[in-house]
């Protein structure tokens, strides 16, 4: 090797983002782009991994950084470059990409082996590994996993780096991120990269106050772009209502526009303070059986008929046995036995017997439970929801105890279809979202029917 290949090597490793100008991306609008020296990247480089090779070393394995940006601010290639200038010159490891779904995970792969065909070839790594989910640097052995982001993720390896794209529309994010806290407690770092989607799931929270969480954060406005000028503020905002372009571009946790509830508020729905049963009021349960995760929500009626979320199981791989065994569990817990529940909620969709012949409901009453489950449209449900989570005189007809945070996460975060003809069945948000509309339906369903029986005692014996 003459030295003039040594000094340019030598170079690359010293400055990062001098590295990433050695990069091409693939730019929606201008195809194959050399990597961009804007100030706003350089920003951001210094953020994740500092400027020189020696903090690079020393520092970035401590980093965690949640980024906080408008819509195509390149931080995703940035990270991938990064990243790429980690395999080539650091010490063997296993890195870890994560996006919301498996096409994601493959895309983010995709992009960092186009990074690679673009490096000079004295720079480019000698690859060995090469598929859809896992890719191999053979010199140092640094491996590079994307994967579909999943709680049993993280827990399948020990990866000394994290980069979860998308963070903020990523199913079950919070059980996501407790099984990453072990490798990141022992020096793994961590960049989660985002736009908005709306207030209550776990990118937002994390972006509302990032110390609490031990990370720092970086936001990347669109005003920073040096390509996003008047002329193009002018095209961009054309065909977006203001509530999805405060949640693009402006960054705004507010709102989506896309939410099955939108009524639905952290600071008005959601109490200060863990709601306790209370034997004076009227208590009820509402089940969804799902097919492995079975939701259990408790309910409480006020004296001004008013009704109150305040406690839920989540049900993982669970049966049908398993959530009978949590009903006796949380009623002991609070302090009263089925005699004091009004009914328990749930899908007439459980009246079927499937294989075994006996219904997941027939099990329940079998199991002394008494059940309602009055039939509806999803759409007509979720009307009755929102009608109850409207307002009156300041307070509205239904809240939550911070005792049922998978819930409250999950009014938040459960959307509509792409075409807004009705709610997603994402396997996801939509389990508690099912048992809270049960509940609604059958409690608006017996109060309707006690209004046409007091109509037809009234017909009968006169005004």
């Amino acid at each position: 090797m003459n030295k003039a290949l040594i000094r340019q090597i030598c170079e690359a490793q010293v400055d990062p983002f001098g590295f990433l100008q050695r990069l091409y991306t693939l730019d929606p609008v201008l195809g194959v782009a050399a990597f961009p020296a804007w100030p706003h990247l350089r920003k951001l480089t210094t953020a994740l991994a500092g400027q020189q090779s020696e903090q690079v070393s020393d520092q970035w394995s401590h980093r965690r950084i949640l980024v906080v940006k408008s819509r195509q601010m390149m931080a995703t290639w940035t990270s991938l470059g990064l990243l790429l200038y980690k395999a080539i010159f650091g010490r063997p490891a296993v890195y870890l990409l994560l996006s919301k779904n498996e096409r994601a995970a493959r895309e983010l792969l995709d992009r960092l082996r186009f990074l690679i065909s673009g490096l000079p070839e004295f720079l480019r790594p000698r690859v060995g590994t090469n598929n859809a989910a896992e890719m191999e640097f053979s010199l140092n052995k640094v491996r590079v996993l994307s994967l579909p982001a999943t709680p049993d993720a993280p827990r399948m390896h020990s990866p000394a780096g994290v980069i979860w794209d998308e963070m903020a529309f990523t199913p079950r994010s919070e059980e996501i991120w407790t099984a990453l806290k072990p490798a990141l407690d022992s020096g793994g770092f961590f960049w989660g990269i985002s736009t908005a989607a709306g207030p209550g799931n776990l990118f937002a929270r994390l972006a509302k106050d990032p110390e609490t969480w031990g990370l720092t954060s970086v936001w990347l406005h669109y005003s920073e772009h040096p390509a996003r000028g008047s002329e193009w503020l002018e095209t961009a905002r054309k065909g977006l209502t203001p509530l999805r372009w405060a949640q693009e571009y402006e960054i705004s946790f507010e709102t989506a526009e896309d939410r099955v509830y939108p009524e639905f508020r952290q600071r008005t729905h959601v109490l200060l303070e863990s709601h306790r049963y209370q034997p004076d009021l009227p208590v009820y349960r509402s089940v969804d059986f799902g097919f492995y995760h079975p939701v259990l929500l408790y309910f409480q009626k006020t004296a001004d008929d008013r009704v109150i979320i305040f406690d839920e199981w989540i049900g993982d791989r669970a049966t049908v046995a398993d959530l009978i065994a949590a009903i006796y569990a949380k009623d002991r817990a609070h302090g009263f036995t089925e005699r004091e529940v009004e009914w328990t909620s749930c899908d007439p969709a459980g009246h079927s017997p499937g294989e075994s012949g006996v219904s997941p409901i027939e099990r329940l009453k079998r199991a002394g439970i008494k059940i309602k489950a009055q039939a509806s449209k999803i759409e007509e449900g979720a009307d009755l929801v929102r009608e109850m989570l409207r307002e009156r005189e300041g307070i509205p007809g239904l809240m939550v105890s911070p005792l049922a945070p998978r819930t409250i996460d999950d009014f938040h975060s459960y959307r509509l279809k792409e075409d807004g003809s009705a709610p997603e069945k994402d396997n996801v948000h939509d389990h508690t979202m099912d048992a809270v509309r049960y509940f609604v339906v059958n409690l608006m369903g017996v109060r309707e029917k006690r209004v046409r029986v007091r109509a037809r005692v009234r017909g009968a014996h006169g005004p």
